[in-house]
């Protein structure tokens, strides 16, 4: 698995260790250690395909 959010020779499981979630009405965010984020909407994994 790629993980485009860093340049240097960590895993990624030691840069997920660092990262953040925030569960809110809207959806889910993931705020990686460099600041990256990631929103998934809350109708994308709620309710069923």
């Amino acid at each position: 698995m790629k993980y485009p959010f860093t340049e240097d020779s960590d895993t990624i499981s030691a840069k997920l260790s660092q990262a953040t979630v925030e569960w809110t009405d809207d959806g889910v965010t993931l705020e990686l250690a460099t600041g990256h984020r990631i929103f998934v909407p809350k109708k994308s994994f709620i309710g069923g395909r």
